[in-house]
């Protein structure tokens, strides 16, 4: 018989439990597991509690960080920390940087251009511009001035007076002055110049072209027995023209020889005249002229 001493009973390990016990221990775990249930719910909610937190602070500390930087902080700048840009053109650099640092700007280096007028690292231009409202410790930038590479001066002796003016050009010289006078050259070349060819010259430089009116005086060239070709060619060289040529039947000279010409050779003349040449020509030459 079993005595119920209200101790826990001790069952020989050869006995088996009772239904009876097996049930209330898993009523106890029961009750135990659900006050655990309770507690843990308890613990995630404070936890949800505490996330949602941080995540609220987040968003709406990014957003007034934005609101800040994007529209508060351009307004403030915009009417505290900007300045009225020093005009420092045509400044030497040094002056130039040493004034937009005390002014609270930052002096940047531009392009380096070439300059005849100007001495070496005098500022020419200025980005922004003079006398624009500017956001203090911004970047000036400044193109400054450098000594110009020289070049040889072109020989223009020869050239006509426009092919002189496209090569002045292209140099990027200066045409300063030209001056006509009676030369041994044809009318229009040009027969001296004031720079000598291959002189070392800056760019713009001026010069000073002397061009041709033709000869102040002409001698007839002696062309009575050369071939026609040949004796407008010297004429021409000569600063004359041929004004007409004659064709004579004979049958002993070789044809389109000169047999005469209107202007006895040697002549001296003030002013040029047309030259007539009569040509020798076969009689069945004629025909075919």
């Amino acid at each position: 018989m079993l005595r119920n001493t209200g101790k826990m009973v001790h069952y020989p390990s050869s006995e088996p439990i009772p239904t009876v016990m097996i049930v209330k221990v898993l009523l106890q775990v029961g009750s135990k597991g659900r006050k655990f249930m309770k507690i843990s719910e308890g613990r995630m909610g404070f936890i949800k509690r505490i996330i949602l937190f941080f995540v609220v602070f987040g968003v709406v500390s990014f957003g007034a960080y934005l609101i800040f930087d994007y529209i508060m902080m351009p307004f403030i700048v915009s009417r505290r920390d900007t300045r009225i840009l020093l005009d420092v053109r045509y400044m030497p650099w040094d002056r130039a940087a040493s004034l937009l640092r005390r002014e609270g700007f930052i002096p940047m280096r531009g392009e380096s251009k070439p300059s005849s007028d100007l001495e070496p690292f005098t500022v020419l231009d200025q980005r922004p511009r003079p006398g624009s409202k500017v956001r203090l410790g911004r970047r000036v930038y400044m193109d400054i001035s450098t000594v110009e590479k020289e070049i040889p001066f072109p020989n223009l002796i020869g050239k006509t007076l426009r092919g002189a003016e496209i090569i002045l050009r292209e140099y990027q010289m200066e045409l300063d002055t030209v001056l006509w006078d009676y030369s041994n050259s044809p009318r229009g070349v040009i027969y001296d110049q004031s720079v000598d060819p291959g002189i070392f010259v800056t760019r713009g430089t001026p010069v000073v072209l002397y061009a041709s009116l033709g000869l102040k005086s002409w001698t007839v060239p002696d062309v009575v027995g050369m071939s026609q070709f040949a004796a407008i060619r010297k004429i021409e060289s000569a600063g004359l023209v041929v004004s007409d040529v004659r064709f004579v039947e004979r049958n002993d000279l070789l044809a389109f020889t000169v047999l005469s010409q209107s202007i006895e050779g040697g002549t001296v003349l003030k002013e040029p005249r047309g030259i007539v040449l009569t040509v020798s020509q076969l009689p069945e030459e004629k025909h075919n002229r």
